[in-house]
């Protein structure tokens, strides 16, 4: 006879299994429900978020196209990719979507930054999801500091800014990284997986670096913790991507081609040659030159986080036991570093005139829980000098929202 831990473990069911769907969908995901519910490390993320969001909102200006959307309420994003965009927007304004009456001119309307509240909320639920995935439900409130980036990355300053624009993209980022998350049942995770990033690109195509990036974060933990699913992990997000990416340009982009000079001009990848080599090393010039500006004046900070990765591949390498298994782990775990790193700026550095702007880096959130995390894994051996690195990469998030929200307030001003 089986028992409930047989039937959690094999991703069915019985008919005589009482729990709600929630807790049943929990289960297949080893999340406890219970977590969920009002505690001081969701109120302390919370609270924080909404603390780091103040500036943005004070700052109280229209970003780029918010205020022609503000004055005739278009939407268009379905011309560049993401017609997703389109129908959460206008369902969030009570309007339908596939109706008739939304003609052009008529649709969004200014909600000031409520947008930009439902965003943080939407991010906060996500984080909060993987810091009890990343520490197996044992939190404490260092460990929540680490997931903080996810919200408090320096580039994802511009992403808050927009009013309107905002909510699809903290969505997006919502669905990259559940699409990431492992299911024990493996039809669910993988059909699942690719309809959720699908849903992640329609919404914002910059998410899928998000995917790669998290997936890459969770290889990462699994290796770490010398556990045996990281072949699992990663076969079936490797079939995910490929199924969403299919979805996308397969079915999406044919019922909304992408038009207009910007998307034409943004979108085109390079062909294959020698002088598009390039090309890409321009690009990528271009994108080390971006990340590096906001190590700016902090480098002894990354400094020391390069300390506490050092020692969690000291702690991965030291729970191996041949030579084999300690070359092969440090050569996966560095495989790890450069995926993430990679991730951030993914496919922009094969196109001919990517847009390296600061909000499609939305991955270098994923890359600063990382460096956050190993500082948290480095505790027990360096627990003061990894705790103020938290708190001071705490404090630099802050400085640099509230540096941004007085210079954008004195501009409005």
């Amino acid at each position: 006879m089986k028992t409930n831990q047989d039937t959690i473990a094999t991703g069915q069911f019985k008919p005589s299994d009482k729990r709600g769907w929630t807790q049943k969908m929990a289960s297949l995901y080893d999340f406890d429900l219970s977590a969920f519910k009002p505690n001081g490390h969701i109120l302390f993320l919370l609270a924080l978020s909404l603390v780091y969001v103040t500036p943005i909102i004070l700052s109280d200006r229209y970003h780029i196209d918010d205020l022609g959307r503000s004055i005739s309420g278009f939407t268009a994003w379905e011309l560049v990719g993401r017609p997703l965009s389109n129908w959460i927007l206008l369902l969030l304004n009570f309007q339908l979507p596939w109706s008739s009456a939304n003609l052009p001119g008529q649709g969004l309307v200014d909600t000031g930054y409520l947008f930009q509240l439902l965003s943080a909320l939407v991010l906060i639920l996500v984080g909060y999801m993987y810091l009890l995935k990343l520490y197996d439900g044992r939190v404490d409130f260092f460990k929540t500091l680490t997931v903080f980036p996810l919200i408090a990355s320096p580039f994802a300053i511009e992403n808050f800014a927009y009013r309107f624009d905002s909510i699809s993209m903290s969505l997006s980022i919502f669905c990259a990284m559940t699409a990431a998350l492992h299911c024990k049942n493996r039809i669910l995770d993988m059909c699942g997986g690719a309809a959720l990033l699908a849903c992640g690109l329609c919404l914002y195509q910059s998410s899928f670096n998000v995917f790669i990036a998290a997936t890459t974060l969770l290889v990462f933990k699994e290796l770490v913790s010398d556990r045996s699913g990281t072949k699992k992990l990663i076969l079936h997000n490797i079939v995910k991507c490929g199924a969403a990416i299919a979805l996308y340009l397969g079915v999406v982009l044919r019922w909304y081609p992408p038009k207009g000079g910007y998307a034409d001009e943004h979108s085109e990848l390079l062909s294959i040659s020698v002088d598009s080599l390039d090309v890409v090393a321009q690009n990528l010039h271009r994108y080390y030159e971006i990340i590096f500006t906001d190590l700016g004046d902090f480098k002894l900070l990354y400094f020391g986080f390069a300390a506490c990765i050092a020692m969690a591949f000291f702690d991965a390498v030291s729970r191996r036991h041949t030579l084999r298994q300690k070359v092969l782990i440090v050569f996966a775990l560095m495989a790890c570093i450069g995926s993430l790193t990679l991730s951030n700026v993914g496919i922009l550095i094969f196109l001919k005139s990517p847009v390296f702007q600061a909000r499609a880096l939305i991955g270098y959130s994923i890359f600063l829980i990382f460096l956050m995390m190993c500082a948290e894994m480095s505790r027990k051996r360096l627990s003061v000098f990894a705790q103020t690195l938290l708190l001071i990469m705490t404090y630099k998030s802050l400085f640099v929202v509230y540096t941004y929200g007085a210079a954008a307030r004195a501009q409005t001003i």
